[in-house]
């Protein structure tokens, strides 16, 4: 059993993500924060409508289109976070899968 004092959600983001750069707001952890954002490649965002980093995506969604980059914004209705490994329990997962692939092809 794992003690909900010493362990969380947060706790392993810091340790495996943001403790390596420092910052919530380095580029690495926040894309919107990036420096020259307008010469990313065309870009597919795929998002939940329960994900709680979904605003997030729409504000990057915004900043990309304004600096005049392709963007393609995915939101599944109904599911959260990372819902795209739940093939087989969420149709969202299958659809947002295929669409990825697609886009990678095209």
């Amino acid at each position: 059993m794992v003690n909900s004092s010493s362990f969380s959600s947060d706790t392993l983001a810091w340790g495996s993500y943001f403790g390596t750069v420092g910052s919530l707001e380095h580029p690495l952890i926040a894309v919107i924060n990036a420096p020259d954002i307008e010469r990313l490649p065309k870009t597919l965002v795929i998002s939940g409508e329960f994900d709680p980093l979904r605003l997030s995506n729409e504000k990057l969604v915004d900043r990309l289109r304004q600096t005049g980059v392709a963007v393609t914004h995915l939101r599944y209705n109904g599911v959260t976070h990372g819902f795209v490994d739940q093939v087989g329990y969420a149709p969202q997962a299958e659809d947002a899968l295929k669409e990825a692939a697609k886009f990678i092809k095209e």
